[in-house]
């Protein structure tokens, strides 16, 4: 495990084990499976009374963690599992400039009394590193096969 400002990063075995996913899903009070599309590049979410947990079951994504007033960019892949724990509060966007879309397991885990709808959509208040981006995922991809998008956004 690692930590970026408050986000925690767990690194997983390759091979997933059912202690590994019954452990990520008992926290949690809902979880998804979200397609991240090629081509994505999302407005930051904020979420005021969960946690968030992302991991990636196929292909690869940046994840944008906005904290201090700069972001940090995190990679998310199916080749090298890792778990990114988001505290509530914390912005965060994803970023996927793979020509191939991205599956990620989300995990919820709300705190108190939190509404139905516990997420605010903003708008990134300064560009994002794409260059920063596509090299992480060319890092990232070089053993996977696909590759980034080379493309004007």
């Amino acid at each position: 495990m690692y930590q970026i400002g408050k986000v925690k990063v767990y690194l997983l075995p390759l091979q997933q084990s059912d202690t590994t996913e019954s452990c990520l899903l008992s926290k949690a009070n809902h979880t998804t499976l979200m397609e991240v599309r090629t081509g994505s590049v999302e407005d930051l979410v904020l979420h005021h009374h969960q946690t968030i947990q992302l991991l990636a079951t196929k292909g690869s994504l940046v994840v944008v963690i906005l904290q201090n007033q700069r972001y940090d960019y995190i990679v998310l892949s199916d080749q090298r599992p890792a778990l990114v724990d988001i505290p509530p509060r914390t912005p965060y966007g994803l970023i996927n400039l793979n020509d191939v879309s991205c599956f990620l397991l989300c995990n919820g885990q709300r705190y108190a009394l939190a509404p139905e709808q516990d997420y605010d959509v903003l708008k990134p208040p300064f560009s994002y590193d794409i260059a920063r981006v596509i090299q992480l995922l060319q890092e990232t991809n070089n053993s996977q096969g696909c590759r980034p998008m080379l493309r004007a956004l």
